[in-house]
């Protein structure tokens, strides 16, 4: 999560996988556009989720949202469509 933090991290993800994506209600602004390295941003099968916890246990992890079937991206309290997101960030050829 590097240009533009969690929400851009976000967005790309919606993008790729044509799905939604609902952060949790209580990051701020500030944390959803935070620009830091070393972070990633992992989409986890909720029936893995357990297994992905104790691979990570030691290491600091949250979980952020919730993947959607609905295409839109929900974020600090604004609702985007996938399609939106898809017209902003790739160019028309």
């Amino acid at each position: 999560m590097s240009e533009g933090g969690l929400a851009v991290a976000a967005a790309e993800m919606c993008i790729g996988g044509r799905l939604g994506l609902e952060l949790l209600g209580t990051l701020s602004p500030e944390t959803c556009f935070a620009e830091t390295n070393s972070c990633l941003l992992a989409e986890i099968d909720p029936a893995a989720e357990a297994d992905f916890r104790i691979l990570f246990a030691g290491l600091p992890h949250e979980k952020v949202g919730t993947v959607t079937a609905q295409p839109v991206l929900k974020i600090a309290g604004e609702f985007i469509a996938v399609d939106a997101l898809v017209k902003a960030f790739i160019p028309a050829q």
